[in-house]
């Protein structure tokens, strides 16, 4: 049940708040469930769920660290390393927006949200495939859209796409989370920028809409053409787009650009400091609704939802949103995909776009994900100091599966060599 106010008395939170954090009480919500519902869903899915649950678990391997001063042995569990745990999907999370502002160049950009009418829905839960044929169709408007500005320029622009399928409230909800140029490289490697920074929302929401439905019905078949006709009566000003500006402040700061990045490309599906409370049957939670939801009479303190749900249900509204193995849920189109390297390669030898971050200070931002880095980031804690004399403890071995293995700090992977993008990089 939904709630405007929160009416859950302080006492029963309390009771609940038994857990030393709230990631810990997220995944005892999945260990004491799970197994009601293990053996009805996809066994990729399974394992995950499984993984997420053992998390830190010695069981699963572990790490030995031993002080070079005074000998002190720290023991240091291996992490599920999964987008679906609340912690280890916090560090993805952030390789993930570091990857995304490596690509980036220097241009203006916006942000665009591509959504799809609550009839179409049902077709994306049960074929999850249409969900690419969603981001095909955002990608493909925004280059009908640019191009048309100058045909005979033949403007490219950069798309990076994420898939998303959950909304506020974790329900389903497919929709698609775009960062695009504004503006593209022609043929001649030149920037060709649009005047004023300008996309016209009339015309990008038809063509996605027209685009989406032909698709769509390619994929499905004729019996979706009875579906098509109404939502085209329907709509009849194109499916919701909303592509506000980025601000040039962000992209003068790497970390507010990646934290903006982080935080509308690569979000789970509920954060874990949003569940308020589990009771062993129920799980208490809160979230923000949009604009649209909210009651303009209401004060701010107000605009935050409180639900109580069924400790199973909360499960299955998680549970759906985890993709199938190797279901691709982010995308690079236009002049950010490989296949645009060579019309990149002349615009930036003739200095028409660079990137937006050096090459330095990409490496700096990625060792920041680091496990120790972002420990001593997000709690101020240094988890390789020696408890004893504080020096920094160096790893013995690793023991995964019952063996044994040497570790080095900070060995890197031998790679076979640059690619061209890596190349052009300062």
């Amino acid at each position: 049940m939904k709630y405007l106010k929160n009416p859950f008395a302080k006492e029963v939170l309390e009771k609940c708040n038994s857990y030393q954090s709230n990631v810990e009480m997220f995944r005892a919500i999945f260990k004491e469930n799970f197994f009601y519902i293990a053996n009805t869903i996809n066994p990729n899915i399974k394992d995950i769920v499984e993984a997420m649950i053992n998390c830190q678990s010695f069981s699963n391997g572990y790490t030995i660290y031993q002080c070079p001063s005074c000998g002190e042995y720290k023991s240091v569990p291996f992490t599920c390393k999964t987008r679906f745990c609340p912690s280890c999907g916090n560090i993805i999370n952030m390789k993930r927006a570091n990857s995304i502002a490596e690509k980036m160049f220097n241009v203006s950009h916006r942000h665009g949200v591509f959504t799809c009418p609550e009839e179409l829905d049902p077709y994306f839960f049960y074929d999850r495939s249409l969900l690419h044929v969603m981001a095909e169709a955002a990608t493909d408007a925004i280059k009908i859209v640019i191009n048309d500005v100058s045909p005979k320029r033949n403007p490219l622009p950069g798309v990076i796409y994420v898939i998303h399928t959950f909304s506020r409230s974790s329900e389903w909800n497919p929709h698609i989370h775009c960062i695009f140029t504004v503006g593209g490289i022609t043929k001649y490697g030149k920037w060709f920028p649009l005047l004023g920074d300008h996309v016209s929302y009339e015309k990008l929401r038809k063509t996605y809409q027209d685009l989406l439905l032909k698709k769509m019905r390619r994929k499905i078949g004729p019996s979706f053409l009875s579906l098509e006709d109404k939502l085209r009566k329907k709509y009849t000003n194109g499916f919701y787009v909303h592509a506000p500006r980025v601000a040039e402040t962000l992209k003068g700061s790497p970390k507010k650009l990646i934290k903006y990045l982080a935080r509308y490309l690569g979000r789970p599906c509920i954060a874990s400091s949003r569940i308020d409370g589990y009771d062993g049957k129920n799980v208490y939670f809160h979230y923000t609704p949009h604009n649209d939801s909210k009651d303009e009479n209401t004060s701010t303190q107000e605009k935050v939802l409180y639900e109580k749900l069924d400790a199973i249900d909360f499960m299955i509204r998680l549970i759906d949103h985890i993709p199938e193995q190797n279901f691709q849920m982010i995308g690079y189109c236009g002049i950010y995909a490989n296949a645009s390297i060579d019309r990149v390669t002349k615009a930036m030898q003739t200095g028409e776009v660079d990137y937006l971050y050096s090459r330095s200070s990409h490496t700096k931002r990625v060792e920041a994900t680091h496990w120790r880095q972002a420990m001593m980031r997000v709690f101020n804690v240094d988890p390789l100091e020696c408890p004893v004399c504080l020096d920094t403890m160096v790893p013995l071995y690793a023991k995964y599966k019952g063996r044994r293995y040497s570790v080095e700090l900070g060995k890197k992977r031998k790679t076979r060599g640059k690619s061209k993008r890596t190349k052009n990089r300062r």
